[in-house]
C-alpha cells in the first residue's frame, strides 16, 4: 500500500435475462429471482490513493454527486472495512445511462473496492462489503452469467456464460429502481420458476435464443403502462430485427438479441435514425472486477 499507486477498470454493465419479483420483505425491500448478464459496455474507473479524504472527477455521461454517488460510498465502506484512513480519488468515464436499469452505478462501485483491494490488499470480505453497499453490486465483482436471488445479492454463477450479439437502446428518460418497485402490486408477484428454470437450460448448454420464450420481466408491463415510449421503443426493435426484446431490469433500457453482428448493426442503424441512445455489442464472460486491470506507480 503505496500513496501514487493508480489502478484502471472497466465497470461494465447488465441486463436482466429473466426478473421476477416473489414479494415485499419486512425490511421494505423485495425477494426477488433474476438472471444477470454483463455486457461489453462498460464505464472506465480510475482509483488513485494518496492524499486527504475522497475526491470523485467525473466526466462522460451526467452521475450523481455526493453521497448519492456509488463509487464513494463505496470507497467509504471499503476504507472502514480496511481500518485505513480515507484517501483516494476516483476517475470515472461514464458512459453507461443512469436511470436505464444497466446496473452503472452497481459497476461502479464494485470497481471501487475492487480497485482499492488491489492497492490496499485489506483482509476484507469484497461479497459482504458488496452486499452492504447496493442489492446488485455483489454481482458485479466477477459478472459473467448468474442467478440472483433475495434483494440479487445471493448468486450462483452459470459454468457457461451465456453469449451473444446485443443492441441496448434507452429513449430520452430515467426511470429510478425506487420508482419502478412503487409501480408492483401483489398482483406482479411470482414463485421465479421461469427465471429458475431459464437459468437451468443455461447450464445445460441451450442457447439463449432457443430459451426466448422464457426471458421474462415482471417490470415490463407495468413501466410501458406508465411510459408508452418505453413500449414504443421495444415494438421499434422488434420491427428492426430483434429475435427478443425486453426491458432491462427496471428501465428504461430495452435490449434486443441477435443471431449475428450484422443483424444487430442493422437494427441500430434504423433505432438511431429514430433518435435512441443506442449501443451494439455482445454478452461477455467477465466484467471490470475480473480482467482488465492495470496498475501504475506514480
Amino acid at each position: 500500500m503505496v500513496s501514487g499507486q493508480r489502478v484502471t477498470i472497466r465497470a461494465c454493465a447488465k441486463i436482466n435475462l429473466g426478473l421476477e419479483v416473489l414479494g415485499r420483505r419486512p425490511d421494505g425491500y423485495h425477494d426477488l429471482v433474476t438472471v444477470f448478464q454483463t455486457v461489453d459496455l462498460a464505464d472506465e474507473l480510475t482509483v488513485s490513493f494518496g492524499g486527504k479524504g475522497l475526491r470523485l472527477v467525473a466526466a462522460g455521461l451526467e452521475v450523481p454527486d455526493g453521497r448519492d454517488n456509488l463509487c464513494l460510498r463505496a470507497a467509504e465502506i471499503y476504507f472502514e472495512a480496511a481500518g485505513v484512513e480515507p484517501a483516494a480519488t476516483v476517475e470515472l468515464l461514464k458512459r453507461i445511462p443512469i436511470g436505464a436499469g444497466l446496473g452503472g452505478g452497481s459497476s461502479d462501485a464494485a470497481a471501487t473496492i475492487c480497485a482499492l483491494q488491489w492497492i490496499i490488499g485489506a483482509d476484507v470480505n469484497l461479497q459482504a462489503l458488496a452486499a452492504e453497499i447496493g442489492s446488485d453490486v455483489a454481482f458485479f465483482i466477477n459478472g459473467g452469467t448468474a442467478l440472483g436471488e433475495g434483494r440479487g445479492e445471493r448468486l450462483s454463477t452459470s459454468a457457461r456464460a451465456a453469449s451473444g450479439n446485443v443492441v441496448i437502446a434507452k429513449p430520452d428518460l430515467g426511470i429510478s429502481t425506487a420508482e419502478a418497485y412503487g409501480l408492483l402490486g401483489p398482483e406482479s408477484y411470482s414463485a421465479g420458476a421461469v427465471t429458475r428454470r431459464l437459468f437451468e437450460r443455461l447450464q445445460e448448454g441451450t442457447r439463449l435464443l432457443d430459451s426466448a420464450d422464457m426471458l421474462v420481466n415482471v417490470f415490463q408491463p407495468i413501466v410501458e403502462t406508465r411510459y408508452p415510449e418505453v413500449g414504443v421503443l421495444r415494438e421499434d426493435m422488434l420491427a428492426a430485427g430483434a429475435a427478443v426484446a425486453m426491458l432491462s431490469g427496471s428501465g428504461s433500457a430495452v435490449f434486443g438479441l441477435f443471431a449475428t453482428a450484422d443483424q444487430a448493426r442493422d437494427c441500430a442503424e434504423a433505432l438511431r435514425d429514430k433518435g435512441y441512445w443506442i449501443y451494439v455489442g455482445e454478452m461477455i464472460k467477465y466484467s471490470s472486477c475480473a480482467s482488465d486491470v492495470h496498475r501504475e506507480q506514480r
